[in-house]
């Protein structure tokens, strides 16, 4: 019996990736980089972390270098860091974890559920009052996503193609985290954009994505230019 698609491309792909002492980092180049960084400056030492769609392991195994305590889950039973990090096998509508955290990190996770925004609402039950929420996403509002759906009718990263083999099905934009945050617990911190390593050629698409940007820019609104989305969310401690 043949691996599903999505299945078939991430065995493939683990070949291409770059690791993490040893472990494909499937994600925006970058992003593993960026977010231990995040990490390292806004968690005290020691912290209880959680990473939720972990798949092979480097992010987990990442976190647990730079001394936090940490769980992990993923929907496939890959996690090659056990020795490292406490794993829970499982979707991540379905994870029970038995404790609450300083944080919580969801890379590139949310695009592949049909309910991002109950997944998001379920694992603020498990954060510590005062712990932050770590979500990246494929970055829907660029420039670039914007010009390719005006071209293709697709948003970048969500063609059928992306469709079919990555399991990219939930575009999420800025301003549906934002409505979220405001009927929930949640608050954002802060926003920034990820790594971009995407190269525009000449030619309509090209033309497409720079007048994109000067409407934004005659508009007095901020240019967006990277491939990945991330925002930070906290739930504010007892006492407010």
């Amino acid at each position: 019996m043949s691996l599903p698609l999505d299945q078939q491309f991430y065995e493939h792909a683990v070949e291409a990736m770059p690791t993490y002492k040893g472990l494909p980092m499937i994600c925006v180049g970058g992003l593993h980089e960026m977010m231990a960084d995040l990490a390292r400056a806004q968690l005290s030492a020691g912290a209880r972390v959680l990473d939720v769609g972990c798949g092979r392991g480097a992010f987990s195994l990442r976190l647990a270098d730079l001394g936090f305590d940490v769980d992990a889950c993923d929907l496939r039973d890959l996690c090659m860091c056990r020795d490292r990090v406490r794993f829970m096998l499982g979707a991540a509508e379905a994870i029970e974890p038995e404790t609450r955290y300083d944080a919580i990190f969801m890379l590139e996770l949310l695009e592949h559920v049909e309910s991002p925004f109950e997944v998001i609402r379920r694992y603020t039950h498990f954060l510590r009052p005062g712990g932050r929420l770590y979500i990246s996403t494929p970055n829907v509002d660029s420039d670039l996503s914007r010009a390719w759906f005006l071209l293709t009718g697709d948003h970048w990263y969500f063609e059928r193609r992306h469709q079919l083999a990555d399991g990219h099905i939930t575009p999420i934009h800025d301003f549906q985290l934002e409505h979220f945050a405001e009927r929930s617990p949640l608050e954002i911190v802060s926003r920034l954009e990820g790594p971009d390593g995407r190269a525009v050629r000449p030619g309509l698409l090209w033309l497409l994505w720079h007048g994109s940007r000067l409407r934004r820019w005659l508009s007095g609104r901020a240019l967006q230019g990277g491939a990945t989305r991330i925002t930070v969310f906290r739930l504010p401690d007892d006492d407010g």
